[in-house]
């Protein structure tokens, strides 16, 4: 079957292999094709014979050939209406992406606790907490709309009593559970990078891969979690576009293989309260109803009650004049009720409106 061009038919030839009973009609259903990939995968891993030097090319042109053929799935939509695997939320989704197209901002460097100061080997629930905080990290950089001043560390991995993933995430809010491949697709290009929990780290993969800097090694053969970021075209075919442990390198992982897709998590957090800066220098004003979107302005006027004022004054932690003439004392707008949401500002004045019988504060944004 590999020997033929990508179809429909030659897929289904393939996948009668492990499952000689497969019928055309339980082959258009998405579930019943990845159970039976994954028999197939058993059947020629290349684990199952390590004298066999062909086994891991063998092994990889199956994957590819998989994810060709899977793209030809819908060419023929019509003739098969009832059981066509696209979905209305699946339609849309391109053949490449990766989170920082659509999120520019987004700093891997920044974003990851630190997991290298941790001395000894960290286990796989440390691992899978690690990455959990790294995708953290990453969604609540997506909901403050820039990058951000405040985030998880190594010390917040160690510290948390969790034992997954899950429990993490639900600890703030819950988690969701990622069923195929177009869900993970569609959680990644609208709310971020998502977390697998059952990437199986083999011997095999380290030593083709050239990244075993990137993973903790004493888990070979083990679960090791790893961050979905995106995923591609390459010659392998479908690849995810994973971050490991450590580095900001985008690893690539075919799809269907090494199990990646059987646990995938999602925080349901938005985290849209969670402060991503320093809040000592918060001033929160209320933005609803307020047209456009103020992270594009350079300068705001606001008005103020007399208490809120005070407030600021001791934000600034000096008189107003000297404030607005030095121009050296920041302090934080916050969206009161998205407090993830904040840009740093200089005051330029204050003064009083009789119109509307408050203060008001004029300031320049220093983004």
């Amino acid at each position: 079957a590999l020997a033929e061009d990508p179809s429909q038919e030659a897929l289904l030839r393939l996948l009668q292999i492990a499952d000689p009973g497969l019928t055309e009609s339980e082959f258009l259903m998405d579930t019943k094709r990845k159970s039976t990939l994954r028999k197939l995968n058993l059947l020629i891993h290349p684990d199952k014979d390590t004298n066999d030097k062909q086994a891991t090319e063998r092994f990889q042109s199956t994957q590819s050939f998989y994810a060709k053929c899977t793209l030809c799935l819908g060419k023929d939509a019509p003739r098969r209406k009832k059981h066509s695997c696209s979905s209305p939320r699946s339609v849309g989704l391109s053949l490449e992406f990766h989170v920082k197209d659509k999120w520019p901002f987004l700093d891997p460097g920044t974003l990851q606790p630190a997991v290298s100061d941790i001395k000894t080997p960290p286990g796989k629930i440390i691992v899978e907490k690690a990455i959990g905080y790294k995708c953290i990290n990453f969604r609540g950089a997506i909901a403050h709309g820039r990058k951000t001043e405040r985030a998880f560390t190594c010390s917040a991995v160690i510290a948390d009593n969790s034992t997954s993933a899950a429990e993490l995430f639900d600890k703030r809010g819950g988690h969701t559970k990622l069923e195929s491949v177009e869900d993970i697709k569609l959680e990644i290009s609208t709310r971020g990078p998502v977390v697998s929990t059952s990437f199986t780290l083999t011997r095999e993969f380290l030593k083709a891969s050239g990244h075993a800097d990137y993973f903790n090694t004493s888990l070979a053969g083990d679960r090791h979690s790893v961050l979905i970021v995106g995923w591609e075209l390459s010659s392998l075919g479908e690849v995810w576009l994973v971050r490991s442990l450590r580095g900001t390198v985008d690893i690539p992982i075919a799809i269907y293989q090494f199990s990646i897709e059987d646990e995938v998590l999602a925080p349901a957090n938005d985290f849209l309260q969670t402060p991503w800066q320093d809040e000592s220098k918060a001033f929160d004003i209320c933005f609803s109803g307020v047209d456009g979107d103020w992270y594009s302005w350079s300068n705001i006027d606001v008005h103020v009650s007399s208490d809120k004022l005070k407030a600021l004054f001791k934000i600034l932690d000096c008189s107003w004049s000297k404030a607005v003439a030095e121009r050296k004392k920041r302090f934080l707008f916050r969206d009161e009720s998205k407090k993830a949401r904040s840009r740093w500002a200089y005051l330029k004045d204050i003064e009083w409106s009789e119109e509307h019988n408050e203060w008001k504060i004029s300031a320049r944004f220093c983004e």
